[in-house]
C-alpha cells in the first residue's frame, strides 16, 4: 500500500498545476453538490471544492476507542505483557473537536485550515496490581492546505491536494507525577509535516461514488529526538440518496504507519510499551457506514453527517492498544 500511494502523490505533485481562472464549475457538480450525498462520508477530509467567493465552516466531534493489546495480528493478555514492562495500558479514549474553514480562492482552487483540541485519557496497569489514569488535553497540530482541479468530466472530477502541517500541539505533556507521558498521548507530532492527497469522485443520478489516496510526510526530528512515523491511507466510498435530504454510505480505508524514528530521553522505554518506539506503526483496515442529512429550506447550506469505523484487519508492529471504533459526528455550513 505505501509505495503504490507514493506513486500516486509523486503524480499529483507533478500534475497539479492548475490555471487559476475563474471559470464556472459544470451546472452537474453545482447541481450535484446540493444533494445530500455531494459531500463524501465525514470522515474524509479534502474530498470537495467550492466555487470563488464560497465559504464553508465545518465542525467534527471524532471519538476513537482503544480497549485490549495486540501484537502484529495477535492478542496478547496484560500478564503477558507485564512479564517484559512495569506496567501495561489497558484502554485508551481520545475525543477530538476539528474546527474548519474552506474558501474559494477560485473556481479551480480552494484553500482550507483544520484547528483540532485533543482530549486523550488512559488507563494503566500496574506489576502491583494498582491502576493508574493519564490524561492529557489541548491544541492539536494545525493544518492548511490548498485543494487544486485537476481534471473535471461531465459526472466526475480529479483533484490534489497540497499542504502543511504545523507544529502546534504540545510534545511535553506529563502526567500527574510530572514523568513525560508516552508518544501516543501526545497531542501533536513537533515537525512540520507535508500533507497531500488526490482524490477521484463521480455520480450518477442515484449513486455517488470516490477514492482517495492520501499522505502526512514527517521532516526532521522535533526538539525532543524523534521523528513520527509516517502515514498513507487508501480509502473509497460509495454512497446512495434514500431521500431529497438523506444518503447512505459505506466505506473501506486502508492506513499504514511507519515507526518511530529516534526516541525521547524522558521516557524508559522498559516502564511500558507505549513509550518503547518498537511498539509503534503498523497497517490497519476499517469500514465505515455513515448517514450524511441535508438540512431542508428552512436551514438552507447546512448539513449533519455521521459515520462510523470499525477495524476489519490489524496487524500493530510491536505491542500496541487495538483500535475498537471510531464514530465521527460532524457539521458544515456553506455561505
Amino acid at each position: 500500500m505505501k509505495h503504490v500511494l507514493t506513486g500516486a502523490v509523486a503524480l499529483m505533485l507533478g500534475a497539479a498545476t492548475p490555471a487559476f481562472a475563474d471559470d464556472i464549475h459544470s451546472e452537474s457538480y453545482n447541481t450535484f453538490l446540493a444533494r445530500p450525498d455531494g459531500h463524501a462520508p465525514i470522515g474524509v477530509m479534502a474530498d470537495h471544492m467550492h466555487g470563488k467567493g464560497d465559504f464553508m465552516l465545518s465542525y467534527r466531534y471524532m471519538r476513537m476507542e482503544m480497549d485490549g493489546l495486540r501484537a502484529g495480528t495477535h492478542t496478547q493478555t496484560p500478564q503477558q505483557v507485564l512479564g517484559s514492562y512495569m506496567m501495561t495500558p489497558l484502554d485508551m479514549h481520545t475525543n477530538m473537536h476539528m474546527f474548519g474553514g474552506m474558501y474559494g480562492l477560485t473556481d479551480k482552487v480552494t484553500v482550507m485550515a483544520m484547528v483540532p483540541y485533543l482530549d486523550k485519557k488512559m488507563e494503566t496497569l500496574h506489576r502491583n496490581g494498582t491502576r493508574a489514569k493519564q490524561t492529557a488535553d489541548g491544541l492539536g497540530d494545525i493544518k492548511a492546505s490548498a485543494l487544486m482541479e485537476l481534471w473535471e468530466g461531465d459526472n466526475a472530477r480529479l483533484q490534489g491536494q497540497l499542504g502543511l502541517s504545523l507544529p502546534t500541539g504540545d510534545i511535553d505533556k506529563t502526567g500527574t507525577t510530572g514523568a513525560r507521558l508516552a508518544y501516543p498521548m501526545q497531542l501533536g507530532s513537533g515537525t512540520y509535516d507535508a500533507i497531500a492527497s488526490l482524490t477521484y469522485s463521480g455520480h450518477t443520478a442515484d449513486w455517488s461514488w470516490g477514492a482517495q489516496g492520501a499522505t502526512t510526510l514527517r521532516t526532521g526530528d522535533n526538539d525532543n529526538g524523534y521523528r513520527l512515523g509516517n502515514i498513507y491511507s487508501a480509502t473509497g466510498w460509495l454512497a446512495r440518496p434514500v431521500t431529497e435530504n438523506v444518503s447512505l454510505s459505506g466505506r473501506l480505508l486502508g492506513t499504514y504507519t511507519g515507526q518511530i524514528n529516534g526516541r525521547d530521553s524522558a521516557l524508559t522505554p522498559m516502564m511500558m510499551p507505549a513509550a518503547n518506539t518498537i511498539n509503534s506503526g503498523g497497517t490497519m483496515v476499517d469500514a465505515g457506514f455513515g448517514v450524511n442529512f441535508l438540512m431542508p429550506a428552512t436551514a438552507k447550506g447546512h448539513r449533519l453527517s455521521l459515520e462510523v469505523t470499525v477495524p476489519m484487519y490489524r496487524n500493530l508492529q510491536g505491542t500496541q492498544l487495538e483500535k475498537d471504533y471510531a464514530v465521527t459526528l460532524g457539521w458544515q455550513k456553506t455561505f
